[in-house]
């Protein structure tokens, strides 16, 4: 961490925060090494930004260049290399558990947290929402099929729309869907006849 500000904004104390970033950037010393520059400075908005550029023009500040944009905060990304399956990590109090994505059957939404199903059995708690889980999990993989239910999509192994549930491959398992989730369950069936497909 470079350093931070306090509110309400004091200009000397910007001042310095700027000059100590700038050196900061420009140091090749490895303690001093900032990866992600816009995460040392908290986030203004605009009306924040226009009284601090205001208040700068006021002070007559010549000896540095300072450019004061909004920083707008984006949604975690999952990176998925290429020929590696995804590994989700399940962390509670120091205890980091770590899950091949392909070994997930479902997500079932269990109050505020979530009950993970494998394909052997197991199952664990993260004490994390099913909404959580439905923003970072990659798409392409895992689609929402119910209120209570993400379900992974190569888990699949029937779909019957009259009597709107899902089986599950090698189990006896059979999920609801519901109308609100029934375009992904559509995605799901297109998806898998996508493939190497033969309809009989």
């Amino acid at each position: 961490m470079v350093d931070y500000l306090l509110k309400p904004l004091n200009i000397n104390d910007f001042r310095k925060a700027v000059l100590k970033f700038d050196r900061a950037i420009k140091s090749d010393l490895p303690h001093m090494e900032v990866k992600n520059p816009a995460a040392t400075f908290e986030v203004l908005d605009e009306a924040e930004v226009v009284s601090l550029q205001e208040e700068l023009m006021d002070e007559n500040v010549n000896d540095i260049e300072v450019n004061v944009t909004p920083i707008v905060l984006e949604k975690p990304t999952v990176i998925q290399q290429p020929n590696q399956p995804l590994v989700i990590c399940v962390k509670s109090y120091g205890d980091y558990r770590y899950i091949d994505s392909g070994d997930v059957l479902y997500f079932e939404a269990d109050n505020n947290s979530t009950d993970i199903h494998l394909n052997n059995g197991e199952m664990i708690t993260a004490f994390k929402t099913l909404k959580h889980f439905e923003t970072v999990l990659p798409s392409s993989q895992f689609l929402r099929i119910h209120n209570s239910y993400i379900i992974n999509v190569n888990q699949v192994s029937r779909i019957h729309t009259g009597n709107t549930v899902c089986y599950i491959k090698n189990s006896t398992t059979k999920l609801p869907f519901s109308k609100s989730y029934k375009e992904n369950v559509d995605l799901i069936i297109s998806r898998i006849a996508g493939g190497n497909y033969l309809e009989i």
